[in-house]
C-alpha cells in the first residue's frame, strides 16, 4: 500500500504543495486508527501552520467514536 499511495500521489510535489500551504491546519487523529502513523505524520511535518491532536483510546472515525473529544478539538483550534 505504501508503494502504491507514493506513486499515486507523486510524493514530493504533494509536499511541495502542503508546504505552500500558508493557512492553519488541524489534522485529528485516533491513537488506535489502524493506517500507518507514516502518512500523518509526513503530512504534519510537510504543514508549516498545523496543529496536531491525537485522541486516546479512538480508531479511524473519532467524530463517531468519542464525539464529545472531538467536538473540543475542534472548538479549541477554531477559538485559537
Amino acid at each position: 500500500l505504501h508503494g502504491e499511495l507514493k506513486a499515486t500521489w507523486r510524493e514530493p510535489e504533494l509536499v511541495a504543495a502542503c508546504r505552500e500551504l500558508r493557512v492553519p491546519t488541524l489534522i485529528l487523529e485516533g491513537a488506535e486508527d489502524l493506517r500507518p502513523r507514516w502518512a500523518v505524520d509526513s503530512l504534519a511535518a510537510a504543514l508549516p501552520a498545523v496543529t496536531r491532536v491525537t485522541l486516546p483510546g479512538v480508531g479511524h472515525l473519532p467524530w463517531i467514536e468519542a464525539p464529545g473529544p472531538t467536538l473540543r478539538a475542534l472548538r479549541d483550534f477554531l477559538d485559537g
